[in-house]
């Protein structure tokens, strides 16, 4: 054989290995994209099946409290709380059908088992229905049956055993689809490696065989061939003939050229490697970070409700013992505590709420309907929910609007909470008798909403942590703050969830101004 064909042989064999080596670099990304999309339907359908148990189990946790509190339990229309279960049944049905869609297989949790939850909710509502029409016709103890019957074995027998599946499913699936990224990537760093030194033992090997094949054969080569060990590529080998000595020299001498040439692309091929290694590195880094900030917010969202249930539930122990070790007066006794429990609670559920709200903005699935709604009649009737606080106060509120219509996208009662928790701020944090104006205007495309007191107002140092979970300033001379420590985070979540901007303004110790600022409706591009 001669040394041209065996040349071309090795060069083949190289060629071969850089062509595996794209088409798994191209496979191993592909992967990766596809399971990473993966775990995002993963995400979104156990956000969905966490969310639909808190408000089920929060709901028919209200009607068991209903029942034990009386001769005439059910007190509530819960037919928005239906209608909200229906809306998170809906987002998990689509959720499901993208996610067969995308895997192309039938999973258990399909559209039959959305289905069936959905049916196990409508009847379980109707038979809270049905008791009701018992108690409205005096038949208590029938009605209670009905009541504890449909909590019981429709929802903690059947719903909550098909929550829990879910959710078991959904974790399953996302820790599958972080399993297979991490095989995936380990595999792409083996087969690298292994490629890697192939090339290395294939081109050392092509080396030596020529340089040995030279030195054995070639005499006359030996000047050139110490050349180009010396690496003096430069050099060209002159040998008069036609012969193979000749051709092979000439070779040499186009060899030389090539090297060169191959060695500034194997160079520029390191180099875009090298940068394309440290791209992947970063998407890792990227990804592992925005994993270990929503595992950050699971953990605060918990800790946030131990620190919320700690007092609360240490109050209702104390009533109920209070209330069992009372000797005279018992049914009196009783009542008061069983009262002062119901109120701890209703305050409790109210606390934990503003907890779920804060707790899905911050995980990206707060839920708003978004609608044309003017800015205007919202702080109008905002200010005037607030005017029994205020005249409590001895506060004074003013508003300062427009004379035009200021358009905005968003839900009409998250806004008319948020402009509540600011007056309410500004009122609880400043002295009797204080001024509170409420104005909006529209500036370079959007519409400004401001509420300004003219209170002790909120040194520099601590603007930046005012919307933080239960941040107390250090200097409140009225020592009267008795909120949860929940409302300007609430305020902030419910901006953000608006795509709106809030902030303090620094009016430091002249009074505290604080701007939301959201998009005109008739600002935004044309989706």
């Amino acid at each position: 054989m001669l040394v041209r064909t065996k040349l071309r042989i090795s060069v083949g064999a190289l060629g071969l290995v850089a062509v595996i080596a794209a088409a798994l670099l191209i496979w191993t990304t592909n992967r990766s994209q596809l399971n990473q999309t993966r775990m995002a339907l993963a995400y979104e359908g156990l956000g969905g099946y966490l969310q639909l148990s808190g408000t089920v189990f929060q709901t028919f946790k209200q009607v068991r409290r209903d029942v034990l509190s009386g001769s005439e339990p059910i007190k509530r229309d819960y037919s928005d709380a239906e209608e909200r279960i229906s809306g998170i049944l809906e987002n998990i049905r689509v959720t499901a059908a993208r996610e067969s869609a995308f895997l192309r297989t039938s999973s258990v949790l399909n559209e039959n088992f959305v289905r069936r939850l959905d049916n196990e909710l409508v009847l379980a509502f109707e038979d809270l229905r049905t008791a009701n029409q018992l108690f409205q016709t005096g038949q208590i103890e029938p009605g209670k049956e009905k009541v504890i019957g449909v909590l019981e074995r429709r929802i903690d027998e059947t719903v909550a055993k098909m929550i829990e599946m879910a959710i078991k499913v959904e974790e399953s699936e996302v820790e599958r689809s972080s399993n297979e990224i991490q095989r995936i990537n380990q595999f792409s760093f083996i087969i690298a490696v292994i490629l890697g030194v192939l090339s290395l033992l294939l081109t050392g090997f092509v080396l030596r065989w020529l340089v040995h094949r030279v030195q054995r054969s070639l005499v006359e080569l030996e000047t050139g061939v110490e050349k180009y060990a010396d690496d003096e590529l430069t050099h060209r080998i002159a040998i008069d003939g036609r012969d193979e000595f000749k051709v092979i020299g000439d070779r040499f001498n186009v060899m030389a050229s090539q090297i060169l040439r191959k060695r500034k692309d194997i160079e520029s091929a390191a180099l875009e490697l090298e940068k394309r290694v440290q791209d992947s590195t970063q998407e890792l880094r990227v990804a592992n970070a925005e994993l270990e900030q929503r595992d950050a917010l699971r953990r605060q969202f918990f800790a946030d409700i131990g620190h919320e249930l700690r007092t609360p539930v240490t109050a209702i122990r104390g009533e109920a013992e209070v209330a069992l070790r009372s000797k005279v007066d018992v049914a009196a006794n009783r009542e008061t505590a069983l009262k002062t429990i119901v109120k701890i609670t209703e305050q409790l559920t109210e606390t934990v709420n503003e907890l779920f709200l804060i707790a899905r903005e911050q995980a990206g699935v707060l839920d708003l309907r978004h609608e044309p709604l003017d800015l205007r009649e919202a702080l109008q009737e905002a200010a005037c929910q607030m005017a029994n606080v205020a005249r409590e106060s001895q506060a004074r509120l003013r508003t300062e609007l427009p004379n035009d219509a200021l358009w905005i996208d968003g839900t009409k009662t998250r806004v008319i909470q948020l402009v509540r928790i600011l007056i309410s701020n500004a009122i609880t944090h400043s002295q009797h008798g204080v001024e509170v104006e409420i104005s909006a205007y529209e500036e370079d495309g959007t519409a400004v909403l401001k509420v300004t007191d003219d209170g002790p107002g909120i040194p520099k140092s601590e603007q930046p942590r005012v919307f933080d979970r239960y941040y107390r300033g250090a200097n409140d001379p009225l020592k009267k703050t008795t909120g949860t420590g929940l409302g300007l985070p609430i305020a902030r979540s419910i901006a953000t969830a608006h795509g709106a901007q809030i902030d303090v303004i620094d009016t430091e110790y002249r009074g505290t101004t604080i701007v939301t600022k959201f998009t005109l409706a008739n600002a935004k591009e044309p989706s």
